[in-house]
């Protein structure tokens, strides 16, 4: 099974591809909404001759992971499309203007078009499901996605872990709060909060178990673990949640990744917000074989605050060491191949990924 990951300092997308040239992509970002040639992932598909995907999944409703998925759902032959849940055409249509509304406020240009964007996939998706072209699923809670039927036996496998009940009901109440009574954007707003409802997979390949961790936050992480034993997580590797935040684990989550062995861990970092922190660079180390980062974040996370374990954190950051960044604004790739048996049995990185490496014995 191959694992692809993208980023170039906004925005992510990961490619999985398995045996019979079977593809399917989680989350996609393009520079441009209306030039497909500069989506880095429908370049990647076309130049491997790629004409279906067996699914695309949307796992919430931000920007750096819905921009430019219009060209996939155009341009390839989509058989599933899996998306965040909640949210019937009402309140999509009141979310698309949310995000549009946000946008002229704060003066971000680009927000309107990524509004335009939304519609887009949205009204896509619409016209696949009228011709009866695509299957809909809203991911909530813990499911199984794929294969269909359903078959817990397949040597590949796509599970859901989503919130679901009352994080789920908040969101929602969240923005319908946000209009008044005829639908129109109020003038002081509460804060949408759309990583509330980030959809996080478990892929499964025979023994293989990868994680792909979305924007999931510790609200969610705390619903979601109490549910699952603790070796249900235990990963081969994992797309870390949410860029490398402090925000996306929370105490008890990388020793459940850590399970069965060290998994390798793969960031696409955000570079306006400096992620990945170097507090969760630190802590995520402890527990994980590899680093891998779609772009070179030097200079840009913030020293750790002093405490109690400076000494100890020093430490670990200085075992940490920092290779092939290459100039900004590039999209960097992470590609693995995973044996049956969760054994990693190629890689291979393109333009500025790098890798932060630990050490042995740190």
């Amino acid at each position: 099974m191959e694992i692809h990951v993208l980023g170039a300092g906004k925005g992510e997308s990961i490619i999985l591809g398995w045996p019979d040239n079977r593809w399917g992509v989680v989350d996609c970002y393009a520079p441009s909404v209306g030039d497909h040639t500069t989506n880095p992932t429908f370049r990647f598909l076309k130049d491997r001759g790629v004409t279906d995907l067996e699914f695309v999944c949307l796992t919430h409703p931000h920007d750096d992971h819905f921009r430019g998925m219009s060209h996939l759902l155009t341009h390839f032959k989509v058989h599933h499309f899996w998306r965040f849940p909640t949210l019937g055409v009402r309140e999509l249509r009141q979310l698309a203007k949310y995000m549009h509304m946000e946008s002229r406020r704060s003066g971000d240009t680009t927000g309107v078009e990524n509004a335009g964007e939304f519609v887009s996939i949205m009204q896509r998706v619409n016209e696949l499901l009228a011709h009866h072209q695509i299957n809909v699923a809203m991911v909530s809670g813990h499911q199984q996605l794929y294969p269909i039927p359903f078959d817990t036996t397949a040597p590949f496998q796509v599970w859901s872990f989503a919130p679901h009940g009352n994080q789920l009901t908040d969101y929602e109440r969240s923005l319908s709060n946000s209009f008044t009574a005829d639908d129109k954007f109020k003038s002081n707003p509460p804060h949408v909060s759309h990583n509330d409802v980030s959809v996080g997979l478990l892929i499964k390949f025979g023994g293989t178990q990868i994680v792909l961790g979305g924007d999931v936050e510790r609200a969610a992480w705390n619903d979601i673990c109490p549910q699952h034993q603790r070796q249900y997580f235990s990963a081969d590797a994992v797309k870390v949640p949410h860029h490398g935040s402090d925000t996306g684990y929370i105490t008890d989550l990388w020793p459940r990744f850590s399970g069965k062995k060290k998994p390798i861990a793969l960031i696409a970092p955000y570079r306006r917000f400096r992620l990945p922190k170097q507090e969760s660079l630190l802590h995520i180390g402890q527990h994980v074989s590899r680093l891998l980062l779609t772009c070179d974040t030097s200079g840009l996370a913030p020293p750790c605050s002093a405490g109690p374990h400076l000494k100890s954190r020093m430490f670990l950051r200085a075992k940490l060491k920092a290779r092939s960044p290459l100039p900004d604004g590039e999209c960097g790739m992470w590609s693995l191949e995973f044996d049956a048996n969760g054994n990693c049995v190629q890689e291979n990185h393109k333009g500025p990924a790098c890798e932060y490496e630990m050490v042995s014995g740190s």
